[in-house]
């Protein structure tokens, strides 16, 4: 008898660590100029990886983490309550937003840093 959540001796899918992303996003990086013959990533270049990365969320976790990016107010969005409390939750627990003591929210000290240095278009 099979139990609920437990597989038939298939390997378990282990989320992607960080590293792994960065290096897939890195990979994109420098295979975007050999395209097209060019030697060194340019700014475009990056900005695709920085769009490819943004489209790897969920549809609701990348509008809930570009409000709070661009200062908007993520309780706002067009999202059902419940999956918008949820995501921002998630968000919460891998330490991209917080909330602050007016009960909105913002994004943690060094991801803020890294989306300025991004300039994320």
């Amino acid at each position: 008898m099979l139990i609920a959540g437990e597989s038939q001796g298939l390997p378990q899918q282990e989320p992607e660590a960080n590293t792994q992303i960065s290096k897939g996003l890195a990979a994109i990086a420098r295979g975007i100029p050999s395209l097209r013959a060019c030697a060194e990533v340019e700014e475009a270049d990056l900005q695709d990886c920085f769009r490819v990365g943004l489209d790897c969320l969920s549809e609701h976790r990348r509008q809930l983490f570009l409000a709070v990016a661009e200062g908007r107010d993520p309780l706002e969005l067009p999202i059902p309550k419940t999956m918008r409390l949820r995501s921002l939750e998630e968000l919460e627990g891998l330490k991209i937003v917080k909330k602050t003591e007016s009960k909105s929210y913002e994004l943690e000290a060094n991801i803020a840093r890294l989306w300025r240095a991004a300039d994320v278009k």
